[in-house]
């Protein structure tokens, strides 16, 4: 009987993964069909470049400092919590230095309406994002 409600939610998840991929899959065709190459290239590669750059040099240092101090015993979690918040800060500082550098060293896009209002909207969804890190740091 246990065996039987196992396989049953594996399946679910398998279903799951698989439905998921493929509307992705199948809205990433829509959208490079009806968007053309130039616009599709500066979303999936520029933007994402400028989403991630942003978020890894600002939390990553601040999250193997709060997972090694919290592994050693030597931080409670209310300071753990209250180091996260560093990221924040560090989010959105370094938002606004690849934003800048992102605008003032970027000539390939002038055809591509509405950059810079893209690449202002990615630097703030990756302060948005980092928001949550310090309950990630709580659970970790």
């Amino acid at each position: 009987m246990r065996a039987g409600l196992s396989l049953r939610g594996v399946l679910y998840l398998i279903a799951l993964q698989l439905f998921s991929r493929g509307g992705t899959f199948l809205l990433n065709v829509f959208v490079a069909r009806a968007a053309g190459p130039e616009l599709f290239a500066v979303a999936t590669i520029q933007m994402y470049l400028i989403l991630t750059t942003i978020q890894f040099l600002s939390r990553e240092a601040v999250r193997r400092a709060c997972l090694r101090d919290s592994h050693e015993g030597n931080v409670a979690l209310p300071e753990v919590v209250s180091m996260s918040w560093v990221a924040v800060a560090m989010t959105a500082v370094l938002g606004c230095g690849v934003t800048w550098f992102s605008l003032k060293y970027n000539g390939n896009t002038p055809t591509v309406n509405h950059f810079d209002t893209g690449v202002f909207l990615f630097a703030f969804a990756a302060v948005l994002e980092v928001c949550g890190e310090p309950m990630y740091s709580a659970l970790i």
